[in-house]
Parts: C-alpha cells; structure tokens; sequence
C-alpha cells in the first residue's frame, strides 16, 4: 500500500503548498504496514510512545492499514499520483 503523510505540522493539509512524503510499502497486510510506518515514524525523530497518537491522527489505524478490494487500492494510487 501506498501512503502519504504531509509534512509542515497541523492543518497543512489543507494548505495547496503541503508536501509530502510517500511511503510504500509493497505490502497488503495491515501488520507489515504498521510495523513499516512504526519504522518511518522512528527514522522521522517520533519517539516509540507517540507512534500509536500519530498513526491515529494521520487515520492510518486499524481498516485503515488494509486496503477491502482492488477498486480500492486503485483509488488510493490515483488519488496520491494526481
């Protein structure tokens, strides 16, 4: 799954100039996702306590973590590729 997590602090998602850091990775299970955006979030300075309040405030959390159908995937990809 891909995932895009914008950069710049609170509200900047809806600010037209947000960035973003995309983290794919290759992968459908909600565990390995997990376990890869945990790694992400230690590579971006987020100390281990805070990984389950950031996940939850970026809504990567539970059915979030794994895609229900193909149809699903394919939105996601084009919605982060436009």
């Amino acid at each position: 799954m891909i995932f895009a997590v914008p950069q710049g602090g609170e509200g900047s998602e809806n600010d037209k100039s947000t960035t973003y850091h995309i983290i794919d990775t290759e992968s459908t299970c909600p565990r390995t996702n997990k376990r890869k955006l945990k790694m992400y979030l230690t590579e971006m300075g987020v100390p281990t306590r805070e990984h389950k309040t950031v996940l939850k405030k970026l809504g990567f959390w539970g059915a979030a973590l794994a895609p229900a159908t193909q149809e699903e995937i394919l939105r996601a990809a084009h919605r982060v590729l436009q």
